[in-house]
């Protein structure tokens, strides 16, 4: 008995199904290629992860990310006759020790005859290296106009400026008298700056 034209129909769909089932399975089983990206297939992907180039068009990168500028750092405040201790252990004091008037031969000619401030620097070497204390900086300004407060050299008073000499060894200590060209009357809007040397940070200092 032949079969019927809707058995033949029916076979020939049943043969299709099956085929689409087989290619189906093969698809989702496949290894990618080195280097290759998968692509997705599913129908809730949010996206799909390829490109389509549109003719025309041209790529255009991103802009790049703005360098933040450094905030710079202050130098801390403090105040004549504190002691200022690094971290790896230096210590410093300025305290004022006094006031005299310039001899006839001091140096600047503004110190001669007129009043000369009197500080002592202490140096303590707390740290486990040597310090040489011959590149201690100190500096000062006054005034409204941040007039430079100058050092004073007078032999005849035993002042030759920040006079700081040799090694400092771990655990010593070392200490010096100057005195600055300024009168008593602009010790309060002085500005003192000192600073060890080049690899410590500067300390401003202040009376008031």
């Amino acid at each position: 008995m032949s079969m019927s034209s809707t058995a033949r129909n029916l076979a020939a769909l049943m043969a299709t199904v099956a085929m689409a089932a087989t290619l189906a399975a093969c698809a989702d089983g496949q290894q990618l290629a080195a280097g290759s990206t998968p692509t997705s297939t599913s129908s809730n992907a949010p996206f799909s992860t390829t490109s389509t180039y549109v003719p025309g068009t041209t790529y255009s990168p991103p802009p790049p990310k703005p360098t933040p500028t450094p905030t710079p750092s202050k130098s801390p405040q403090k105040k004549v006759g504190d002691t200022i201790t690094y971290e790896n252990g230096l210590q410093f004091t300025v305290e004022r020790t006094g006031e005299i008037l310039g001899g006839q031969y001091a140096a600047p000619v503004e110190a001669i005859g007129r009043p000369v401030q009197l500080f002592k620097v202490t140096v303590v070497n707390n740290t486990a290296i040597q310090f040489d204390p011959s590149l201690f900086r100190i500096t000062a300004v006054y005034g409204p106009e941040s007039t430079e407060a100058k050092d004073v050299f007078d032999f005849d008073q035993n002042l030759s400026g920040l006079n700081m000499k040799g090694l400092l060894l771990p655990g010593k200590t070392q200490s010096a008298t100057f005195g600055l060209a300024l009168s008593a009357a602009d010790l309060p809007s002085m500005v003192m700056t000192v600073r060890p040397d080049y690899s410590y940070q500067a300390i401003i200092l202040t009376v008031s």
